[in-house]
């Protein structure tokens, strides 16, 4: 049996063949619209078109691969074959639905970092819903030696670029956990890409908490930094930390599928080192 967009490859001069092709076309441009995602209700409501026909173009479409779906918000996205004939893993202000997953899953702000230049800042940010929440926005510069996501990002970096940019670095102590010395920072990235995540405990701000894991685009190389961050009074629990550290690491890698990467994803910590990791963490911190 055959799919809506088969039969419009096979029937694409008639007046019905068309339509199915203009749709789905017009479905992709939506998506592209609303880089959060949208269901197939809101589809359905934005462009008018009837919902089992609806439902029939997506699903043709995500059996190709061109939009993708969370598990999680049942909200879809343009997937990885769209953004390959795009060119491009660019990030919108708008917040990735990965992303719009980490924060709900967690109940704590997600942000995405990337390297503009030679400055890491903030490209998108999804807040959390608690009182007490950490400052940060969209454009916001992040220091390369001690927040997570820009460590996570140097860790991945071209050998020369992060050369140069370690070699004009300003190793500024914001708190007494801040890395100070270039050799312990050059070590500390070498152990991020062994784990494959990295995490900032006071480091930047007292009292702060954040894991940052890195995301990949088509090209196979880390375009970005999913991070979440957290008050240290809402993280004091081994078990809270392994959980924010999945989730983070499970949208990092929804994301690199649906920005077209298809290598392997070198790094998945299991949870018996998640919590071995943690427990070390937690008992240096005293």
């Amino acid at each position: 049996m055959s799919t809506d967009l088969d039969d419009v490859s096979q029937s694409g001069e008639s007046t019905g063949g068309s339509r199915l092709l203009l749709r789905g076309l017009s479905i992709l441009t939506c998506l592209s619209e609303h880089p959060e995602g949208l269901t197939l209700q809101q589809i359905h409501e934005t462009l008018r078109i009837p919902i089992g026909t609806c439902h029939r173009i997506l699903s043709a479409l995500h059996e190709h691969d061109f939009v993708a779906r969370s598990e999680v918000t049942r909200r879809f996205e343009l997937g990885a074959a769209t953004r390959r004939l795009g060119g491009s893993s660019e990030i919108t202000k708008s917040a990735p639905a990965a992303l719009t997953t980490a924060a709900d899953e967690t109940g704590e702000t997600a942000f995405l970092a990337a390297l503009r230049g030679d400055a890491v800042e903030c490209v998108s940010l999804v807040e959390s819903k608690h009182n007490l929440r950490l400052f940060v926005k969209r454009g916001q510069q992040l220091p390369l030696h001690a927040a997570a996501s820009a460590r996570t990002l140097l860790a991945y970096a071209k050998p020369k670029l992060v050369e140069r940019l370690l070699s004009s670095l300003s190793m500024t102590s914001f708190t007494p956990g801040t890395i100070r010395d270039v050799n312990k920072l050059i070590d500390h990235l070498a152990e991020i890409r062994e784990r494959g995540f990295d995490v900032c405990d006071s480091e930047l701000d007292r009292n702060v908490w954040a894991v940052a894991a890195p995301v990949y685009g088509f090209d196979n190389s880390v375009q970005w930094a999913l991070t979440v961050a957290a008050a240290e009074s809402r993280v004091r629990s081994v078990d809270t930390r392994v959980a924010i550290t999945q989730s983070a690491l499970s949208a990092a890698r929804s994301m690199s599928r649906a920005m077209g990467f298809e290598g392997e994803l070198r790094t998945r910590p299991d949870e018996q080192y998640l919590q071995a990791f943690h427990e070390a963490s937690l008992v240096r911190a005293g």
